[in-house]
C-alpha cells in the first residue's frame, strides 16, 4: 500500500503574520519558527516580503511602486531560468559549455580555482552541498537579519545581531537573463555574475569571461533591500559552493552592531550624471547639494597621492580573509589572516 501524502491546511501569509503577532507579544522565543513557517510553508502558492519592527516581528507586506504599478517581490531561494527565453539568444564568445543552456546548472560548473566560500578550499574533492548550503542562509537570514522601512530611504535591512568582520550574509538571487533582455527601466534591479566554464589558454585561466544578468525586481533574497551607501559594511563577491553553482554573495567588510544598517557600495555605474545619494556618509560621493556646499566650505586637510598607500585588498578578485561559513552547529568565529585569492 502506497504511503499517503501529508495533508495541509491552506493558510495565508496575512494569517500567520497575525499569529506571529500575537504570540510576539507574549514572548518572542516563538518568532524564529513563526517567520520560519512564514517564509517556507508548503500551502501557500506565493511567498512574499514582509517588513518588521525592531525585533523582528512581522508588520505589513513589502508594497513598492515602480513605474505606476504597485511590485510585491516574493521570495526566492535560488536563482530561476526560463530555458524558452534563452533560446533564441547567440552563444557568447569565450562560452565554454553546450548552448542554449536549458537550465541555470547548464550555464557552468565554476572553475577548481575559485575558492568555495563554504569551506574556503580550492583544488580538492569537494562535498559541499548547494541545497543544504541554501537552507542555512534562510535560517541565518530568518533569525539574524530584519527588514525595516525607513523615514528616508524607503527599505532596508539590519542586523538583528552582532555580525562579525567577514560573515557570509547570503546570495543575491533572481532570474538569471542575458543582456538582451535588459530594459533600461530596471536597471536598479540588475547585477552581473560570470557564466560558462572558465576557458583556458595553455592551461591558464582567461579573464575574458561572459556574463549574465540576475534580475532581482520581481523575485529574489532579501538582499534585494540592501541600500547603497558610500561606506559601506558589506560587499559584494563572485565564488562557489562546492563544484556545482557559482554565486554572488554578500560579505561584511567590518564587524556590525545590533540595529546597524547592512548597506553595500553599489559602485559608480549605478548613478546617473545629476543622481544624488542619500547614504548620509561623510565621504559621501554624490551628495545632495546642499550637503556638498556645507562640506566645501569645511577646512580639512588632504593627503597628498604619494602619502597613500595602496590597500592589497582593494584590487579586483582579491580578499584580505576568508569569509566565516555560518551554521546551526558552528558560531560565529575569526578566521585566520592567511590571505586568500578569490578569482571571479
Amino acid at each position: 500500500m502506497a504511503p499517503s501524502k501529508p495533508t495541509y491546511t491552506k493558510v495565508s501569509q496575512k494569517r500567520i503574520v497575525s499569529r506571529v503577532r500575537k504570540a510576539a507579544r507574549k514572548s518572542t522565543r516563538t518568532l524564529g519558527a513563526g517567520l520560519t513557517r512564514l517564509y517556507t510553508d508548503p500551502t501557500l502558492a506565493g511567498i512574499h516580503f514582509f517588513y518588521q519592527d525592531d525585533k523582528g516581528v512581522p508588520i505589513a507586506l513589502v508594497k513598492q511602486t515602480t513605474g505606476g504599478k504597485t511590485l510585491q517581490p516574493t521570495v526566492l531561494q535560488e536563482n530561476t531560468f526560463d530555458a524558452c527565453k534563452w533560446k533564441i539568444v547567440k552563444k557568447p564568445r569565450y562560452y565554454g559549455g553546450a548552448w542554449p543552456p536549458t537550465s541555470a546548472d547548464d550555464l557552468g560548473t565554476p572553475a577548481k580555482e575559485e575558492h568555495c566560500y563554504v569551506c574556503g578550499e580550492n583544488n580538492a574533492p569537494f562535498e559541499c552541498d548547494y541545497p543544504t548550503w541554501v537552507a542555512v542562509m534562510r535560517n541565518f537570514w530568518i533569525n539574524k537579519i530584519c527588514i525595516s522601512l525607513t523615514p528616508d530611504k524607503g527599505y532596508a535591512t539590519f542586523a538583528r545581531t552582532g555580525l562579525k568582520k567577514r560573515t557570509v550574509l547570503g546570495e543575491l538571487i533572481g532570474e538569471l537573463i542575458t543582456k538582451s533582455m535588459c530594459t533600461s527601466d530596471d536597471e536598479a534591479y540588475y547585477a552581473e555574475i560570470y557564466m560558462g566554464e572558465w576557458r583556458r589558454i595553455k592551461g591558464e585561466l582567461t579573464p575574458h569571461q561572459p556574463k549574465c544578468t540576475i534580475d532581482t525586481k520581481h523575485e529574489s533574497s532579501w538582499l534585494r533591500f540592501t541600500n547603497h551607501s558610500c561606506n559601506a559594511n558589506a560587499e559584494f563577491v563572485v565564488g562557489r559552493v562546492g563544484m556545482c553553482r557559482r554565486v554572488l554573495y554578500v560579505i561584511t567588510t567590518e564587524p556590525i552592531a545590533k540595529g546597524e544598517e547592512i548597506t553595500i557600495d553599489y559602485g559608480t555605474d549605478y548613478f546617473n550624471p545629476g543622481d544624488t545619494c542619500r547614504c548620509g556618509a561623510k565621504d559621501c560621493r554624490y551628495p545632495p547639494e546642499s550637503d556638498a556646499e556645507s562640506r566645501a566650505n569645511l577646512d580639512v586637510d588632504t593627503m597628498d597621492d604619494d602619502q597613500i598607500e595602496a590597500d592589497p585588498s582593494a584590487q579586483v578578485g582579491f580578499e584580505a580573509t576568508k569569509p566565516i561559513f555560518i551554521s546551526d552547529s558552528q558560531p560565529d568565529n575569526e578566521l585566520p589572516d592567511n590571505d586568500s585569492e578569490y578569482f571571479p
